[in-house]
């Protein structure tokens, strides 16, 4: 299991893209509806415009192409909302299958040095959910800590603690994915916990999602 953002999409099942094309024939649907209304609107406008006036007739034409151009736009943004959330749905339950393995595992040192290093304190205590917590072994930690000292040349000391009270920091579900780490003091926070780092990466992620599945 890799953590750049292609692989994090790159294991996700048909289902996403059976939405992706679902959705664009809605957005096709309803755009050629309004195309059509549009149509209906104009004939109507130029017959208007014998009565009314070819200036007035313009203007209330000018306001239905706006009102159609948000409707369109509205089409498509609830398509790319739906879009992201079955696609964030099956990352994570990606990573829940996955919990369990050596893959996890390595990803889990990569994630616990990264945010040792982002706290910059000799002394880290890690926190995670109960699932992720089962295999935050002592050789784990060793690895981590190795990582770290390769990388900035700096010692760094990590230990494990459940939580003593659920918070906004708390993990939700026993198999919830990442960790979270405080220094000696419990003040400074570094937030690795998946659902943070695909907040994180929300940009990125939308930008690869509409690349990826929609485009026309």
């Amino acid at each position: 299991m890799n953590d750049t953002l292609p692989e994090l999409l790159s294991g996700i099942s048909s289902e996403a893209r059976i939405e992706s094309e679902q959705l664009k024939n809605e957005a096709l649907k309803n755009q050629e509806q309004k195309l059509a209304s549009a149509k209906m609107l104009e004939s109507r406008l130029i017959e208007e415009s014998k009565l009314k006036g070819k200036k007035q007739a313009q203007q209330i034409l000018k306001a239905a192409e706006s009102t159609r151009s948000v409707e369109l736009r509205r089409i498509n943004f609830k398509r790319e909302e739906r879009l992201y959330a079955q696609i964030l749905k099956e990352v994570r339950q990606r990573f829940r299958e996955h919990s369990e393995s050596p893959a996890y595992a390595d990803l889990l040192v990569g994630w616990i040095s990264e945010a040792a290093i982002g706290l910059g304190s000799q002394s880290v205590v890690i926190h995670a959910s109960p699932g992720t917590l089962s295999l935050l072994t002592s050789t784990l930690l060793k690895k981590a800590e190795q990582v770290v000292e390769d990388q900035i040349g700096k010692k760094v000391t990590l230990s494990c603690a459940p939580f003593d009270e659920p918070d906004e920091h708390s993990f939700k579900h026993s198999d919830d994915c990442g960790v979270i780490l405080k220094d000696q003091t419990g003040r400074l926070i570094y937030d690795n916990r998946l659902e943070a780092r695909l907040q994180r990466y929300d940009r990125q992620i939308r930008g690869m999602i509409a690349r990826e599945f929609l485009q026309e």
